[in-house]
């Protein structure tokens, strides 16, 4: 984030999206590490917010929610199901779902800076 937000600044605005998890606010046991990780990219996205702000550099963050990827494979049935079932709408967001959110911030919210966009329906 330093080095592109360097770049912004040379360049006179930019938009950076981090990639963080509703488990920073809800912790589970065994992912102390994960979860700490990802509350402080929370607070690292609010922080370069406010200072980079005035650079024209927006900075936000993403929860994608639970997702069928790699990270998710080691997971058993039961387990991903327990996950799902805390969403209440009971379904995973899709990769497509999140990039099309992220594309949106992107291109539409030239206006929305310091942000932490929690696009799963589990509510903490």
């Amino acid at each position: 984030m330093r080095e592109a937000g360097r770049i912004m600044q040379d360049q006179g605005g930019g938009h950076i999206i981090n990639i963080a998890s509703l488990s920073a606010f809800t912790g589970r046991i065994g992912q102390a590490a994960y979860t700490a990780s990802k509350r402080g990219l929370i607070a690292l996205t609010t922080s370069a917010a406010r200072e980079w702000g005035a650079s024209t550099i927006q900075v936000n963050a993403v929860l994608p929610g639970f997702l069928d990827t790699g990270m998710t494979a080691s997971l058993t049935p039961e387990q991903k199901r327990n996950l799902i079932g805390e969403n209440v709408l009971n379904r995973p967001s899709t990769l497509e779902e999140v990039s099309d959110f992220i594309y949106s911030i992107l291109s539409k919210m030239k206006y929305v800076s310091g942000q932490i966009f929690n696009l799963d329906s589990r509510i903490h």
